[in-house]
């Protein structure tokens, strides 16, 4: 099975199985007019010699100058090269990969003034498994993300590196062996190569994909909560929620009681009144994270799917505009903003490592261990969770705030955008892991207050395999192994099957 791109529907699905699972990709053979079009266009642009941004003037704060004709073929190559200029460790291969799929599909929207070769030799490179080698530090979101890019684009003019086979080669070797010439770079190549936050983008859909397997483990274990601490079921009531009616907090609680179908805890009797507002408020914090992942998705999918070069170029209207689609702020923002709803998703998971452990709030043994004293139970595995969560709150800090002018005042406003999506990249790393703790600690719950064998046709099986994964802790043993475990099934979302999240 292939996905096929065709500049207007691809979606974070697709990303994932192009990136993550490495499917083929395909060019829907109908996009090809609108590039070849707008690539006459450019060149009749060239022979009436108008001045064009980045075509036939410098860029950034030199566009006044003006580049002699027999020099625009350099200048493109020259902005490869000049831009070339990420540092830190590489990029991994998926986001590499999904950058390349965004690109690639934005390019096709014929915007851009490009050949179709082009779009073609980074269909293939996907396709033959050449990745770039991409140094993750040094975009700002200004005019896209100039440096990454600039790093892909040097693999279509053989230069470079790229990672090939499990090993790092130069660009010129793998495309020898996977049968791709190097591209010579024509005018406008380089320019529209390198505009637009395709690299941020990438990094976006990417994480808001494991943001949902992440929410639905979180709602996942706040239900083994419910049982474990026999808490009044109000909190979830259709009713309640019918009546404020966000659409996530009403879909948070509707997860949650069907995950408790069945169960023969729920509405026994209790002494409780009402539950703490980490059980409680449950549905409505969960909820403005699904509703806060619903926008950043629609952000994400609506930038993988638009026209981001400058200038831009309209064939059929004769026209070309110098505008500002490459602005990453949108990107930006939904990075932010979904930092700061899963740190929030964070706190209130490590709330509930904490409602566990404590004796006087559980019921349950200290620490979810037997002769507490001689034995530490999981009383350090808190001590990692806040750990993590504290490291999330100074992470969540918005950077789209922080604009930084560069480019001689030209370029005075950037998004900061794949700044955002790095940190949401630690962020949600740190909370997997939080998640994975406390489905540890549930499971531990679960056996100590006796319900095996009574929990609901959901929580039942999510309980179930997390034994399989983590058995029951009856003496002290090295914990982080558990952990490690525990949350590479949170971030694959593999505990429970697509039928209850769907």
């Amino acid at each position: 099975m292939s996905i096929v791109i065709d500049g207007e529907k691809l979606n974070i699905s697709d990303v994932v199985k192009v990136s993550l699972e490495r499917e083929r990709v395909e060019v829907l053979s109908d996009a090809e007019s609108s590039v070849n079009r707008s690539n006459q266009y450019l060149n009749e642009l060239i022979e009436s010699d108008k001045a064009v941004y980045g075509v036939n003037t410098g860029v950034g704060e030199l566009a006044g100058v003006r580049v002699e004709r027999d020099k625009i073929r350099e200048l493109q190559l020259n902005i490869i090269r000049s831009h070339s200029a990420c540092v830190g460790e590489p990029a991994p291969d998926e986001v590499v990969r999904a950058t390349m799929l965004i690109l690639s599909n934005t390019l096709l929207r014929g915007n851009s003034g490009i050949r179709f070769k082009v779009i073609k030799t980074i269909v293939d490179l996907l396709n033959r498994g050449v990745v770039p080698s991409v140094p993750e530090k040094g975009s700002i979101g200004a005019s896209g993300d100039l440096a990454p890019l600039a790093h892909i684009a040097l693999t279509l003019i053989g230069e470079g590196k790229v990672r090939y086979e499990n090993k790092v080669v130069e660009s010129r070797e793998a495309l020898k062996s996977v049968g791709i010439d190097p591209i010579v770079l024509e005018p406008k190549e380089g320019l529209s190569l390198i505009n637009g936050c395709h690299y941020s983008t990438a990094i976006l859909a990417l994480q808001i994909h494991r943001i949902e397997n992440l929410l639905m483990n979180s709602i996942t274990a706040l239900a083994m909560l419910v049982e474990i601490f026999k808490s009044p079921f109000s909190p979830f009531d259709d009713r309640v929620h019918t009546v404020r009616p966000h659409a996530g907090q009403r879909r948070v609680a509707e997860i949650i009681r069907a995950l408790l179908e069945g169960s023969k805890v729920v509405g026994e009797s209790s002494d409780k009144v009402q539950d703490a507002y980490s059980i409680r408020c449950y549905p409505q914090v969960a909820g403005a994270v699904l509703d806060t992942l619903s926008y950043a998705r629609s952000i994400c999918e609506t930038e993988m799917n638009s026209s981001v070069d400058n200038p831009l170029l309209f064939a059929d209207d004769e026209k070309y505009l110098s505008a500002g689609n490459f602005h990453g702020q949108p990107v930006a923002f939904a990075c932010d903003f979904l930092s700061i709803a899963i740190t929030s998703l964070s706190a209130i998971m490590e709330r509930h490592i904490n409602r566990l452990l404590d004796e006087k709030i559980s019921g349950l043994p200290a620490y979810l261990t037997d002769d507490a004293g001689l034995k530490v139970g999981y009383m350090i595995s808190q001590y990692t969770a806040a750990s993590l969560l504290a490291e999330n709150r100074v992470l969540s800090h918005p950077s789209s705030i922080e604009a930084i002018p560069v480019s001689g005042e030209q370029e005075d406003h950037q998004s900061m955008a794949p700044v955002s999506a790095l940190k949401l990249r630690n962020i949600v790393e740190n909370a997997e892991t939080i998640c994975a703790i406390l489905l540890m600690c549930c499971a531990q719950g679960v056996e100590l207050a006796g319900l095996k064998g009574k929990l609901g046709n959901g929580t039942g099986v999510a309980f179930e395999r997390i034994r399989g994964i983590v058995p029951h802790l009856t003496n002290d043993r090295v914990i982080s192994k558990d952990i490690d475990k525990l949350t590479k099934y949170v971030r694959k979302n593999e505990l429970l099957g697509a039928e209850y999240f769907s």
